[in-house]
């Protein structure tokens, strides 16, 4: 389960997904998808098999250079992981 925070913006109150949280769930979910294992993934990211599974169970940080490395290894680029559905349709394009 994913662990929600409190953010105040203009006195309005935002709830939002930590972003670790956020990735562990999408990390495991397309490493499924693709019918790859742990150790396949782990092997291939060069991280170990426990690291990965702390990552995708969200009991673990996930510094932008491991990401990049799970990210390869699964197949997609990293910004994949970034793909919020909270962004406007006409702002998904812009860079």
């Amino acid at each position: 389960m994913a662990l929600r925070t409190s953010e105040t913006i203009e006195g309005s109150i935002v709830d939002k997904q930590t972003h670790d949280d956020a990735f562990g769930g999408q990390i495991r979910e397309l490493r499924k998808v693709k019918g790859l294992t742990l150790k396949e993934v782990a092997g291939s990211a060069g991280i170990s098999v426990g690291y990965l599974s702390q990552i995708e169970r969200n009991q673990s940080k996930l510094p932008i250079g491991v990401l990049k490395s799970i990210s390869t290894s699964l197949g997609v680029q990293i910004n994949w992981f970034f793909h919020g559905s909270d962004v406007p349709t006409d702002e998904k394009s812009i860079v």
